[in-house]
């Protein structure tokens, strides 16, 4: 897998695994609770991560197209918790299985655009956390909050691959 695709797989696997950890840690009428610099609840937004992902895993199973699908809207997050955790989870799975389907050899255009649509999670985590004040002293969530916004582009995306050539 290409280093760049890597990078942003990786930060889309962490990002969502402390995601799912602070929906654990809230109460259960978390769930449905406001979020006020969305305009929409918690359900709904967890919601709507998870349509975003799924159409970044579609994106990457397209080999990255320049036309990307767009997440459709979510009606209202009427999922349960757990229905819509195993949902990312999934998403994940197939976004990791469709990373791994990439050449190993990318032209550059597509991986900022990558990069940009792995960040989901960091850009709603400050609406998260304020829906979900609970968790603000885990220390999961605490290393999380610290943490810089990312880079507007992918780190080492001229590098080349780390595969081994076949045979190799």
């Amino acid at each position: 897998m290409h280093i760049a695709v890597r990078s942003a797989v990786d930060r889309l696997m962490y990002e969502q695994a402390v995601t799912i950890h602070l929906l654990r840690l809230a109460p259960p009428d978390a769930w449905q609770r406001p979020v006020p610099a969305r305009d929409t609840t918690v359900a709904a937004l967890v919601g709507q991560l998870a349509a975003e992902e799924e159409a970044l895993a579609a994106w990457l199973g397209n080999g990255m197209p320049a036309e990307r699908p767009s997440a459709p809207a979510e009606p209202g997050g009427l999922a349960t918790l757990d229905a819509t955790v195993e949902r990312l989870r999934a998403a994940l799975r197939s976004a990791f299985a469709a990373a791994g389907q990439l050449p190993e050899t990318l032209p550059d255009g597509p991986l900022p655009d990558l990069w940009q649509r792995a960040a989901l999670f960091t850009r709603a985590r400050d609406a998260l956390l304020e829906a979900l004040p609970e968790a603000a002293d885990d220390a999961l969530v605490v290393r999380w909050k610290k943490a810089p916004e990312p880079p507007a582009a992918p780190p080492l995306a001229g590098a080349p691959s780390d595969a081994v050539a076949p045979g190799g």
